[in-house]
């Protein structure tokens, strides 16, 4: 069992872990801002890797 799904299951439980789906598994980056170097890696990578950009409303800089 590789590290990623035992770890999972440490920490759902193994009913929990059994729920995941491993077949088509993803990346998910999340931060303010991304660079084109970073979308350039991303898109070069033959993996399922999603940059998703957040913005914090209602905070003033």
């Amino acid at each position: 069992m590789p590290g990623f799904e035992l770890l999972a299951m440490r920490k759902l439980g193994l009913a929990g872990a059994g729920e995941i789906d491993w077949r088509n598994p993803r990346l998910v980056c999340v931060a303010g801002d991304f660079n084109r170097y970073d979308e350039h890696a991303a898109g070069q990578i033959n993996r399922s890797i999603e940059l998703v950009r957040y913005h914090e409303f209602g905070v003033n800089p």
